[in-house]
């Protein structure tokens, strides 16, 4: 984690291959997909697969009766056919979803790679089973609306990743720099209930918002002073994210905390630039009006 110191042109996806598991016509792949405007979003939640047509559905059932799977769960099953490399083919059909956190169990985006060899990184997330403590992070491009024929007629905005990876919001907490003379175990509480406060706002981030998720997935800073600030009794009251008119690239951040016993309130600012494909730290944690 770090602890110190978006809108592109409207496009759309080549539909020679609606149903076809490849990429965005900008990344040099061929998916069929509605025109709309290009936007860079962060999202955290949780990676699903479905068949996207009766045809492919079949197929898979054909695999799946070569080979026992006693004790398995679909996730699993499906995990272990796909990873075949001869059932690469199939892999390449199958509907990938993501539901981000708190979105509660309707997808929000069908996921395709920008490069056809990250397949592999969505297969993968079919290894564990969705809980409330696990989550899947894409980083990527909103291209498009998709088309009926993708994903069994779910007409989804489509995010083509370029970064997908998976955590636990324990390890995470556990790899946070703890204060020094702190309590380990009041730190832990006052991590994780930070991370989960911010994911309800920021899971599903696009524009300044991905300030938030950054801060949440990377920034140790945030979590320090989140903890240092429960040891003093006081409590974090306000997350807010401001863009500046003379920057849109930039975002401000702004924690608002509030002693507990005598209502003294303090807020603090740190800067995050969006305006890439990846988000980086652009003013450290300092106190602020």
């Amino acid at each position: 984690m770090e602890d110190s110191a978006a809108i592109q042109p409207t496009t759309s996806l080549n539909a020679s291959d609606p149903v076809g598991r490849s990429t965005c016509s900008s990344c040099g792949g061929a998916h069929s997909a509605t025109t709309m405007s290009q936007a860079q979003a962060t999202v955290v939640g949780t990676i699903t697969a479905a068949f996207p047509s009766l045809s492919v559905e079949k197929e898979f059932a054909q695999r799946l009766g070569q080979k026992d799977f006693k004790g398995f769960t679909d996730r699993q099953t499906m995990h272990a056919i796909l990873t075949k490399a001869e059932h690469r083919y199939l892999a390449r059909k199958i509907c990938f979803m993501l539901t981000p956190y708190g979105g509660g169990s309707s997808p929000a985006y069908i996921l395709l790679p920008e490069e056809p060899s990250d397949l592999t990184l969505l297969v993968d997330t079919l290894r564990r089973s969705p809980n409330t403590s696990e989550f899947d992070v894409v980083k990527g491009r909103i291209v498009g609306l998709a088309p009926p024929a993708l994903c069994n007629a779910q007409q989804l905005p489509v995010l083509a990743f370029s970064q997908l990876y998976s955590f636990s919001a324990q390890t995470l907490i556990e790899s946070i720099p703890q204060l020094e003379k702190a309590d380990a175990k009041a730190f832990v509480t006052a991590a994780d209930d930070a991370f989960h406060r911010i994911m309800r706002l920021a899971s599903n981030a696009t524009g300044p918002s991905r300030a938030l998720a950054y801060a949440a997935l990377s920034y140790a800073g945030l979590y320090r002073l989140v903890a240092e600030k429960a040891g003093e009794n006081s409590s974090l009251s306000q997350v807010a994210v401001n863009q500046p008119q003379s920057n849109p690239d930039l975002a401000e951040v702004r924690l608002k905390f509030v002693r507990r016993d005598t209502g003294f309130s303090e807020t603090y600012c740190f800067v995050v630039n969006v305006g890439g494909p990846f988000e980086y730290l652009e003013e450290p944690l300092h106190p602020c009006l």
